[in-house]
């Protein structure tokens, strides 16, 4: 498994990714995020940035439990956890995390690809970012190069901008393609 992967895709690996919406503790459980765009199987799992041109690709083994909790295989780097809330037409807020941090991301499936988005404090609106600071439904540094959801309707809000607005400038990605066992290229 490639270290590029397990940094994005591993929540207990993102400390260098600092200013992406993020939570110590699970905003989505159960009760608020079991919906399964997935497949259980095995995925060509791809990640990118606007940082750099390189594209990593690994295989990675996917399960769904009954409550829509997923789990994704890292090999030797472990397990990472997802859970995913339907936003409708396709489109799904995503929280990844290893048990002990979490990041959120938009999620769209594009055809036979899912492609997840990790959700950058720097790219949520200035208005929607004082609106749900002003609430206490967020927090933030000064700079607001980091932000904590404090429920799981703010992750929602968050996707659904990212999903209206765009992206923004930087983006990291995850894409996530069903693969059978001689597939991975």
């Amino acid at each position: 498994m490639n270290k590029a992967l397990v940094k994005l895709f591993a929540a207990g690996s993102l400390l260098g990714l600092a200013g992406c919406l993020s939570s110590d503790e699970p905003m989505f459980d159960p009760s608020n995020a079991a919906a399964k765009p997935l497949a259980a199987g095995r995925y060509k799992v791809c990640t990118g940035s606007t940082d750099d041109n390189r594209k990593e690709c690994n295989p990675v083994d996917v399960t769904v439990n009954d409550d829509g909790r997923y789990e994704f295989d890292l090999g030797e780097e472990g397990l990472a956890f997802a859970r995913f809330a339907d936003l409708n037409g396709g489109d799904y807020a995503a929280q990844i995390g290893d048990d002990d941090s979490y990041q959120y991301y938009w999620g769209r499936e594009e055809s036979a690809t899912f492609r997840l988005v990790m959700i950058w404090c720097e790219d949520l609106p200035d208005e929607l970012v004082d609106d749900l600071l002003s609430k206490g439904a967020m927090t933030a540094n000064d700079r607001r190069t980091a932000c904590e959801p404090t429920n799981a309707e703010t992750v929602l809000i968050a996707a659904a901008a990212i999903r209206d607005n765009g992206p923004g400038v930087k983006q990291d990605w995850i894409t996530m393609t069903p693969i059978g066992e001689d597939e991975l290229k």
